[in-house]
């Protein structure tokens, strides 16, 4: 896709550039004559002027861009890129480098999406845009304390602790270790590592900056030499935006809450490993904290990208697997919108959903080419807000840039969501899905437009527990009458299922009007739905929601591939259910209330889907980008703690 430049081209580049500095060029054409054939359509005879008087006059820059713009013109991308690089190559001019800069990764832009929806029944496996290609290691010995005596502290207070003894200089970097081989090994990767990155986000620029990586033998040392409990490594900030140092670990740790115990190692006996991981991963995301935060030089960085972008470059993650997992919500809607994403202050109450999706959105970045990283960043860095961010990247106007980027996020989630899941891996029939005419094997189905259309209700009874089927000895924890049904379990004791009589086949939806009825102070505020098989049995399909206050709040359930479940127009959960086939058996108790806490229900109803809404999850209107379903927002969320250590 993106082709390597033939060595004359490179030297042809530098000559012309060259005759930019050294001479001054008298131009053959008025670029006004080229116009006048590209508005009248004839685009070859506009392409072989211009092609002449570039060739004849390299300095020519209005000439380069619009033989590039004919190029775009007549549907030759390939050559457009090619002649828009080289007034990259050429020019002085910031706002034609800048115009250069985003008509490349507008139009790599366009090819991947065109290239991913020609292509959309392919299973084959994307290229990794973060993988990095790395020489070999030898595991066998690094997991060996050769010296335990540390040295006397390298920094000043307040961080003037001691260090292991093997220090290993690279360019950038000192490294101290317990052992002089594995000093050797992450001073090398991180060179390659850095190189990576400043390659690929920030445009080659160089790196002046040096500072130590010290990794402590055990978790237990790393902690206590001034490292956060739980972490895997850490980047520590200077105040002005410079770097003291990154902090690592020698030895897996079986005792580290996150990450350590299950993320390898090998070598060693007796239970002693290398922590692979550390390296692998851990040491790529906390060089990439270092690089934004000398990138931004002390200037506050948006809150969702600093993490995003570190988790990127962590070389064991399946970075397209993950896009498609979380695709699942993404085109149900079940997403933050990108200016709530890009605004947050604080961390939001769903945070790890708001971490998910802040990765992809750095995915669908970066596999566009370095370019719209570079811009995205650089916005971002000169001041700027995420609409011109957006746009650079992009290359689109500036206008409702960040909407329009949210748009195409969705149709690019959607085609992950076909293309990338792994069927093994994912419990996702990926081809039934391209194949299927069932309206429910669309992974763009507007679940609460679909809601808000159907007719065929049916009211449940709530006068008596006729309707309903006890699950176990649950039965017991609920009672109806009045037109209200309430269950009196408190949440410390678990759930109470009670099953709903069901004649309908799914697909299905639910809806009904629940209140919380316990003590403002009670934590266990949840309500939901639960699949049952035929035999009343859990079969561990469930979603549940949080009801926020004392209030009623609208639930709805939808009951398709996925159990889903809104709270007053907003998803909160969904599940992966069993695939709804033409022939699908009529099951009496397939749905179970599940309560944990005491709660009334009024207006319980169900209704079969016959048909799923056609109206896409995000409409063009009047320029601005809406989601029929975008109620109220959860804005709710702990402060973020500014200047402290990256993890």
């Amino acid at each position: 896709m993106y082709r390597t430049l033939h060595p004359g081209l490179c030297w042809s580049r530098w000559f012309a550039a060259a005759l930019l500095l050294c001479t001054t060029t008298t131009y053959g054409i008025d670029p006004g004559s080229a116009k006048e054939l590209m508005t009248a359509g004839k685009l070859q005879e506009a392409i072989d002027l211009l092609t002449k008087e570039v060739e004849e006059n390299p300095a020519h820059e209005a000439a380069r861009i619009l033989l590039a713009e004919a190029y775009e013109d007549a549907d030759m991308p390939d050559d457009a890129i090619d002649t828009w690089q080289d007034l990259i190559a050429l020019s002085r001019n910031e706002a034609n480098l800048g115009k250069a800069r985003r008509a490349i990764i507008r139009l790599r832009r366009q090819e991947l999406d065109r290239t991913d929806l020609a292509n959309l029944s392919s299973t084959r496996p994307r290229e990794d845009p973060f993988k990095i290609p790395m020489p070999g290691i030898e595991w066998e010995g690094l997991e060996v304390v050769e010296d335990s005596n540390y040295l006397p502290p390298i920094l000043p207070p307040p961080h003037d602790s001691e260090v292991p003894p093997f220090a290993h200089e690279t360019e950038h970097f000192t490294v101290y270790s317990a052992n002089e081989r594995l000093s050797k090994v992450i001073g090398e990767r991180a060179e390659i590592y850095l190189d990576f990155m400043t390659e690929k986000l920030f445009a080659g620029r160089s790196w002046a900056v040096r500072f130590p990586i010290i990794v402590y033998t055990t978790y237990e040392d790393y902690v206590q030499h001034g490292a956060p409990a739980g972490s895997g490594g850490v980047t520590m900030p200077e105040i002005t935006g410079g770097i003291r140092f990154i902090l690592l670990f020698q030895l897996r740790s079986e005792s580290l809450l996150r990450g350590g115990s299950s993320r390898g190692g090998s070598g060693g006996a007796g239970g002693r490993q290398v922590w692979r991981y550390g390296i692998e991963s851990v040491l790529p995301h906390e060089l990439t904290h270092a690089v934004i935060s000398e990138f931004f030089a002390g200037q506050p960085t948006p809150l969702w990208m600093h993490e995003a972008v570190a988790g990127r470059f962590e070389q064991t993650r399946d970075h397209y697997g993950e896009a498609a997992r979380l695709a699942r919500k993404a085109v149900a809607g079940e997403y933050f919108r990108m200016r709530d994403l890009f605004d947050q202050e604080g961390y939001p109450e769903r945070v790890a959903l708001f971490y998910e999706q802040s990765a992809t959105v750095v995915l669908y970045l970066f596999e566009a080419g370095p370019e719209a990283m570079h811009v995205f960043l650089s916005e971002l860095a000169a001041g700027n807000d995420h609409d011109a961010a957006c746009a650079a990247a992009l290359g689109i106007p500036k206008e409702n840039a960040v909407e329009e980027f949210e748009r195409r996020w969705v149709e690019w989630m959607r085609v992950r969501y076909i293309k990338d899941l792994d069927a093994a891996q994912d419990g996702t029939d990926v081809a039934e899905a391209v194949r299927s005419d069932h309206a429910i094997f669309r992974p763009s189905v507007n679940e609460m437009d679909t809601f808000d259309n159907l007719e065929n209700w049916r009211q449940i009874d709530l006068g008596s527990l006729d309707a309903f089927m006890g699950v176990g000895t649950s039965k017991k924890d609920w009672s109806a009458g009045g037109g209200k049904l309430r269950c009196s379990v408190s949440g410390e004791k678990g759930s109470a299922l009670l099953g709903v009589r069901m004649n309908e086949t799914a697909p299905v939806a639910v809806s009904c009007d629940v209140k919380f009825l316990g003590n403002p102070g009670d934590e266990n505020h949840w309500f939901g739905f639960a699949q049952l098989d035929a035999d009343l049995n859990d079969t561990n399909v469930e979603v549940i929601a949080s009801l926020p206050d004392s209030a009623q709040h609208k639930v709805v359930c939808l009951w398709s591939d996925e159990l889903a479940i809104y709270v007053d127009g907003i998803c909160r959960g969904r599940y992966p259910a069993f695939h709804v086939t033409g022939d699908a058996p009529d099951i009496d108790y397939p749905l179970a209330l599940v309560a944990y806490g005491p709660v009334e229900i009024q207006g319980l109803k169900i209704a079969s889907i016959d048909k799923f809404s056609e109206r896409p999850l995000l409409a063009q209107d009047d320029g601005q980008t809406q989601r029929p379903d975008d109620r109220r927002r959860d804005r709710r969320g702990r402060r973020g703690r500014r200047g402290q250590p990256e993890p």
